[in-house]
């Protein structure tokens, strides 16, 4: 096993990972009445912290 190949085992590639993410979230936030728009970066925040912009 190469120590530098950062790729998920069972997955095609870690864009695709990605990719179902974004469509789980948007299942669940539709679910729960909340309609997301792909292609749009928000603050993410844990506590204080600001973590990332996804």
């Amino acid at each position: 096993m190469n120590i530098n190949n950062f790729q998920r085992i069972g997955s095609v590639s870690n864009s695709q990972v990605g990719r179902d993410f974004e469509e789980a979230a948007r299942k669940y936030f539709k679910a729960n009445s909340i309609d997301l728009t792909f292609g749009h970066s928000l603050p993410v925040r844990i506590e204080d912290k600001k973590i990332a912009y996804v």
